[in-house]
C-alpha cells in the first residue's frame, strides 16, 4: 500500500500572493555563518524548504510542495515580524531551526530529517572548502604585532605559533581571537605585559563583534572606525527604544571626534 500524502485544504479563494507581497513585513537582517549581513527574504526560505520536500517525499506533488513551503515560510516570518522590531538581526542557523520544527509539526518528519541530514553536510562542506592555509594567518600575525608595539618583552611570533596548535579546519576569526586570548592568559604569570597583548587581541575581537552588528566595515587601525561606531550605535539605541529620541539632537559627529582610541590601549586583561 502507498503512503498517503497529507491532506491540504483546497479552497479556490486561498490567495497567492505575489513575490513582493512576501516580503512586505519588518526589515529584519539574517547573520551568515561567515557574520556578513543580508536581507531577511521568505522567498529563499520557502525555496529551500520546497526543495527539500521534494526530494526527500516523492509522494508529494509539487502544488502540494509549493503550499507547505508558502505556509511555513509564511509562519516563520509572521512569528520573527510580531518578536523581532525592524532592523533586528536573527542568526542563520536559529531560521532552519524554525524550518525544522515547522516541518516536524506538519507531520514531516522525513523531510525534517533529511534537512537536518543536509545542513550537517553543508556544514561539513563548507569547512573543507573554508579550511584554512598558511597564508591564512597573516592577519593574525599583522593583529599580534601591532598589538604587541610599545610592549617590552613580548614575543608576538610565539604566540602565534602556540596558538595555531589549537586552530583547526574551518575555525572562525571569532574562534580564532578567543584562542589567542586564552594562549595569552597562560603567559600573564611569567610577563605582565603579555595582560596588555591579551587586552589589545580581546579588543580587536569586541571591534569585530561590533561591526557586524552595527553593519560597518572595520580595519583594526582605522581611526574612523570609533566615530562611525559611535553614530550607529546612538542612532540604533533610538531606534529600538533603548535610548531616549532628544539624543538625537546633539552634535554626534563633534561628540564622536572626542572618543580617544588611543586609551584603550592602557587596559589590561
Amino acid at each position: 500500500m502507498q503512503p498517503q500524502a497529507p491532506s491540504l485544504p483546497t479552497t479556490a479563494s486561498t490567495p497567492q500572493l505575489a513575490p513582493s507581497d512576501k516580503n512586505t513585513h519588518k526589515a529584519l537582517f539574517v547573520i551568515k555563518r561567515d557574520g556578513r549581513l543580508s536581507d531577511f527574504d521568505s522567498q529563499k526560505i520557502a525555496a529551500a524548504i520546497e526543495k527539500a520536500i521534494l526530494a526527500a517525499d516523492s509522494t508529494l506533488a509539487e502544488s502540494q510542495a509549493i503550499q507547505l513551503s508558502n505556509d511555513i515560510s509564511d509562519n516563520i516570518t509572521s512569528r520573527l515580524s510580531h518578536s523581532l522590531n525592524s532592523g533586528d538581526k536573527i542568526n542563520i542557523e536559529d531560521i532552519q531551526d524554525q524550518v525544522e520544527l515547522g516541518l516536524m509539526r506538519r507531520g514531516l518528519q522525513k523531510v525534517a530529517r533529511a534537512y537536518v541530514l543536509y545542513r550537517e553536510q553543508h556544514h561539513i562542506d563548507r569547512q573543507k572548502q573554508t579550511a584554512p592555509g598558511h597564508d591564512d594567518y597573516d592577519w593574525v600575525e599583522t593583529l599580534l604585532n601591532d598589538s604587541a608595539k610599545g610592549l617590552a618583552d613580548v614575543d608576538p611570533q610565539a604566540v602565534l605559533t602556540t596558538a595555531k596548535k589549537n586552530f583547526y579546519q574551518g575555525i572562525s576569526p571569532q574562534e580564532i581571537n578567543t584562542t589567542l586570548v586564552m594562549t595569552l592568559r597562560q603567559l600573564i604569570e611569567t610577563e605582565p605585559n603579555y595582560s596588555y597583548l591579551a587586552a589589545r587581541v580581546l579588543l580587536d575581537g569586541i571591534r569585530r563583534e561590533s561591526a557586524t552588528a552595527l553593519a560597518l566595515t572595520i580595519e583594526s587601525q582605522n581611526p574612523q572606525f570609533y566615530p562611525s561606531a559611535f553614530e550607529a550605535l546612538i542612532e540604533q539605541g533610538i531606534e529600538h527604544g533603548l535610548l531616549a529620541p532628544e539624543l538625537a539632537e546633539f552634535d554626534l559627529q563633534r561628540l564622536a571626534k572626542a572618543l580617544e582610541p588611543a586609551r584603550d590601549q592602557q587596559f589590561q586583561y
